[in-house]
């Protein structure tokens, strides 16, 4: 009885382990503000696997492994409590969680003061999420 237990704590520890991890196992193409393209595997913001948002006037956070793309637009924004939101269009497992509306009054922000982290071919890829414009995930 003890090593099935034994087990189960192990399994659990490691399925705790993954869920945590967000989206490793799926790759991202990430365009900056500038354009330039990179292919990224293992993403997650410094704060961890998930996507600080306002969706309204909620607050909440979306696991990167639910998100299928990311597009940003800095042309409009909020601050909140002195965190700086970027309007965004999330799509997530082919419906769209809304965009920001034109003019600024749109029901979802991403909170863009934090580094978003993961690996590329060349070694470690970190960027700003405010300098991001686009996110696309691939299976």
């Amino acid at each position: 009885m003890k090593k099935v237990l034994r087990m189960a704590g192990r399994f659990f520890v490691f399925a705790s382990l993954g869920v945590a991890a967000g989206g490793c196992g799926t790759k991202a193409v990430i365009t900056d503000v500038s354009g330039r393209v990179t292919t990224v595997k293992k993403i997650r913001t410094a704060r961890g696997a998930k996507l600080d948002m306002l969706n309204g006037e909620a607050r909440g956070a979306i696991s990167w492994d639910k998100v299928n793309s990311l597009v940003l637009d800095p042309a409009r924004t909020r601050i909140v409590e002195g965190k700086l939101y970027y309007a965004a269009s999330i799509d997530m497992d082919g419906d769209n969680s809304g965009g920001a509306e034109p003019g600024g009054k749109g029901k979802c922000y991403v909170d863009v003061q934090t580094v978003l982290i993961g690996a590329s071919k060349e070694g470690r890829f970190t960027i700003q999420l405010a300098d991001i414009k686009k996110v696309v995930f691939e299976d």
